[in-house]
């Protein structure tokens, strides 16, 4: 699958690199020590929208609490973490699943 994902990734996208958003999450719940900066902000899934149905909409706009303060922050969206560490913890998750243990 990765392969496959990477040829698409590097043929059509045009990038070097694969995002693995699912393993990113569990990653940074595992181990937080990964996350090097975060931020607090309210976030919704767009249930109507004829282009963004089912997505994840985030205000950015507010700090505690979004622009019209009705709605309290309810994420905590991740801006940047340490891919090292993460790689790191990652492989060593795939490593535990081979076929020599």
């Amino acid at each position: 699958i990765s392969r496959f994902y990477m040829r698409f990734f590097s043929t059509i996208i045009k990038q070097e690199h694969m995002d693995v958003h699912d393993s990113s999450a569990l990653l940074a719940l595992l181990y937080p020590e990964i996350i090097e900066d975060s931020r607090q902000v309210f976030a919704d899934v767009e249930c109507e929208g004829k282009f963004t149905r089912g997505v994840v909409v985030a205000d950015l706009r507010g700090s505690e609490q979004n622009v019209d303060k009705t709605r309290p922050c309810n994420i905590k969206m991740i801006l940047k973490f340490d891919y090292a560490k993460a790689k790191a913890r990652l492989f060593a998750a795939f490593g535990s699943y081979s076929n020599d243990s």
